[in-house]
């Protein structure tokens, strides 16, 4: 941001523009090298223009700006293309594309940015226009990541356009259902989203095509075993709807309970839709209450392999280790919730009794995860040799997919969930990615964050891991949901577990506290919440790659997009911080009117 608030003093002869009876302005944008030849696209720098334009062009007394770009980058064509993003207006009378030999002592509204790349400080207003941009783009990058688009068969989901360095032209069952949950949320959003106020129907035939993808790919006889022996705990198949054979991480037993939650939540909605022919889909698609698992009963075959199997070990959501895993177990156990409630629904009480109580069995394994001593959750039990601290952004993934508001033990809002969040974050402080070492507050105290501090993968090898944007951004939508929650419920207990979380955000903050709406304390506390989210966001704004592009990671030492290219995870974890900022401000709108 500016070093100076400079007042709006009128330029009288600088331009070559026609006089007039009230002033012209002067808008000096000085971008050194955040206009990056690189990228190709318009720096911090020009999108601060733009708020400044837009700020100058809505004062009555302003006919005119006269926009002065200084840059010491010679890109000129570079610089060409970032001013054209600049908002199209009659009142922008002219525009000096390239500056030499400029008479500083013009009077100017001046605006310098030294070191905005790697240190943006724009206020939660500030980063809406990127926002709606960058949605649109992660939108169609995720399209464009399915079916025949991406070279796959119909309704397959590829994680990248990679066939190398690394490979993942693939089609993994959890990152397909997670982009398919992305979808959902479009194609009919939830009651307190602002995104898509009327949804999107023409995703249904994508989201049928991806039930019948997946059907056929659950009947394949694979490495580990078929339909009726542990087959539904492969992780990947070929694009082509085949089996992978190559050695690998398996059996993961996230990707069925990930799915029937999708599959699930497309079921819930048929039924209320109450369409001709709409029961006669779900029972020839998805759930038949007469067989147990069957071919054109996907998720019925889903939500018996998780009943029968999610107590045994298997591989984690990264494909490294062997054990039980909380993320597993959480999903699991929504995903037997959410069955049971359908099957009730569908007239098989027995399926429903069935599922309630293994989710029950669920709920009672998950308190080995947590560590009192350390107050967190560990991400993985069972596995001898672990190695790590167990605080893993996997925690927060399964907050995300599975920790249900209202929980008060495992939800997304409850006391452990803060304290290992808190935990997960702090873990990456104290030097380990040079990118977060910046002045200040950097990013409203938000910093770069990967998958677990102890990583050593970097996106095509072994050395020094970097962090991803998907973790980054799911710790964005995590705090966003946080304050959800607490926008619904009017106050703000502070316990001996939380403390550190909201110390983080209000350093006054003391066990025993309980901040109540219209204190005062509260709603600085959830605003402060609040930008705290956006920081993390910024982190992606500061780092995407070409064309509002984003990779599997980014540098740790000075945030070059690294990795797989154009990684479906990561434009569908941006999706979903945004959705939890629009649904955030929507509520804290209509509670503080």
């Amino acid at each position: 941001m500016p070093t100076d608030k400079p007042s709006l003093l009128p330029v009288t002869n600088q331009t070559n523009e026609k006089h007039s009876s009230r002033p012209t302005y002067h808008l000096s944008v000085k971008t050194y090298d955040v206009i990056d030849p690189d990228y190709g696209r318009a720096g911090p720098s020009t999108r601060h223009a733009k708020s400044h334009l837009k700020g100058l062009l809505s004062l009555g007394a302003v006919t005119s700006v006269a926009l002065v770009v200084l840059a010491s980058s010679s890109d000129t064509a570079c610089l060409s293309s970032a001013i054209s993003r600049l908002p199209s207006t009659s009142s922008v009378s002219s525009v000096v594309r390239w500056a030499t030999g400029y008479d500083s002592s013009v009077h100017e509204l001046r605006y310098q940015d030294e070191a905005c790349r790697h240190r943006p400080q724009e206020t939660s207003s500030e980063i809406d226009d990127w926002i709606d941009e960058e949605r649109d783009i992660s939108h169609r990058a995720i399209l464009d990541n399915i079916g025949p688009r991406a070279g796959a068969i119909p309704g397959l989901v590829i994680a990248s356009p990679s066939k190398s360095h690394p490979d993942y032209f693939y089609s993994w069952t959890r990152d397909s259902a997670l982009t398919f949950s992305t979808i959902f949320d479009r194609f009919l959003p939830g009651p307190n989203s602002t995104a898509y106020a009327h949804g999107d129907p023409s995703l249904e035939p994508l989201i049928r095509e991806y039930i019948h993808a997946q059907g056929n790919l659950q009947l394949l006889s694979n490495p580990s075993g078929t339909f009726l022996d542990g087959g539904l705990g492969e992780p990947k198949f070929e694009v082509d709807g085949t089996a992978f054979h190559n050695s690998w991480g398996r059996p993961q037993r996230d990707g069925p309970p990930l799915r029937a939650m999708v599959v699930s939540q497309y079921a819930e909605y048929l039924l209320d839709r109450k369409e001709p022919f709409d029961s006669t889909y779900i029972n020839e698609n998805i759930y038949n209450p007469k067989t147990v698992m069957a071919k054109g009963s996907i998720l019925k075959s889903d939500l018996e392999y998780t009943a029968h199997n999610w107590h045994r070990n298997s591989f984690d959501l990264w494909e490294e280790i062997n054990g039980l895993h909380f993320f597993t177990l959480l999903a699991s156990r929504v995903a037997l919730e959410r069955g049971a409630a359908l099957a009730t629904r569908l007239s098989d009480p027995g399926a429903a009794s069935f599922y309630t109580q293994e989710a029950n069995a669920i709920t009672d394994r998950l308190e080995l995860f947590w560590s009192p001593d350390r107050n967190f959750i560990s991400a993985t039990i069972d596995a001898p040799r672990f190695g790590r601290s167990g605080l893993d952004s996997a925690l927060i993934l399964a907050f995300l997919h599975a920790g249900e508001q209202g929980d008060g033990v495992w939800g997304i809002a409850g006391e452990r969930a803060l304290s290992t969040l808190i935990s997960y974050v702090d873990s990456f402080k104290n030097g380990l990615y040079k990118i977060n070492d910046v002045p200040g507050d950097g990013w409203n105290g938000a910093i770069a964050v990967g998958r677990y501090s102890e990583d050593v993968y970097n996106g095509d090898g072994m050395s020094l891991a970097n962090p991803w944007y998907l973790c980054t951004f799911g710790v964005a939508e995590m705090i966003f949901r946080i304050a959800i929650h607490f926008e619904k419920v009017d106050q703000i207990p502070i316990t001996p577990i939380s403390l550190h979380f909201w110390q983080n955000v209000y350093p006054s903050a003391k066990s025993g506290d309980v901040y109540q709406r219209g204190d005062g304390v509260y709603e600085h506390v959830l605003e402060k919440l609040a930008g705290w989210a956006d920081g993390f966001l910024l982190i992606g704004k500061s780092f995407e790659g070409p064309e509002g592009s984003f990779t599997e990671q980014f540098s740790r030492l000075d945030g070059t997009p690294t990795g797989a290219k154009k990684l479906t995870w990561s434009y569908a974890s941006f999706i979903e911080a945004t959705n939890g900022r629009n649904e955030y401000r929507h509520i804290s709108a209509l509670k503080r009117d």
